[in-house]
């Protein structure tokens, strides 16, 4: 288990801190796909790892110190809540073949970053209207997130890694 929330946490920040685009004054980037996709794997604990110290080490690396500690409970609650979603439906014996489904799992997950930055950057720049700017660009990483996610667990459901990997954990 702290071998598969190691690379989780490796994984998030490479893709947090690599994949990567600056807009404006925010940094929009792919480390939401990885965050989901530990959450789905391997559950809550693995997404609140995987998602809030990945994300956290990633915004130190990249100079967003200041906004490190807000990423490090943002993501860990958002990995927490995808890995809760997914174990709920996991345990009812359901399979993750139907994309819509999992596709819902991921907005609530969205939102709480979405809202969650939101509530920071308040706080951060001083207005809710300065927060107001930033909101855009988190959108676009959710939507792009989640489009990668599903992508990547369909190759993972098509070579039959899906329940091998899982059963690991």
């Amino acid at each position: 288990k702290i071998s598969i929330c190691a690379l989780g946490i490796a994984l998030v920040f490479l893709a947090t801190s690599t994949l990567n685009i600056t807009i404006g004054t925010s940094l929009t980037n792919l480390g939401d796909a990885f965050i989901f996709l530990f959450a789905a794997l391997f559950g809550p604990l693995a997404g609140l790892i995987s998602g809030g110290i990945g994300s956290c080490l990633a915004d130190f690396a990249l100079g967003w110190g200041h906004t490190a500690i807000c990423t490090l409970i943002i993501k860990g609650i958002e990995g927490f809540v995808m890995g809760l979603l997914c174990n709920l439906v996991r345990k009812n014996e359901f399979k993750f073949k139907n994309n819509i489904l999992l596709f819902v799992f991921t907005i609530l997950p969205s939102l709480i970053m979405i809202g969650g930055y939101f509530i920071a950057e308040s706080f951060i720049y001083g207005t809710m209207e300065a927060a107001l700017a930033y909101i855009y660009t988190n959108v676009i990483q959710a939507s792009v997130s989640i489009v990668i996610f599903l992508v990547v667990y369909n190759i993972l459901i098509k070579i039959k890694m899906i329940n091998k990997i899982s059963k690991e954990f």
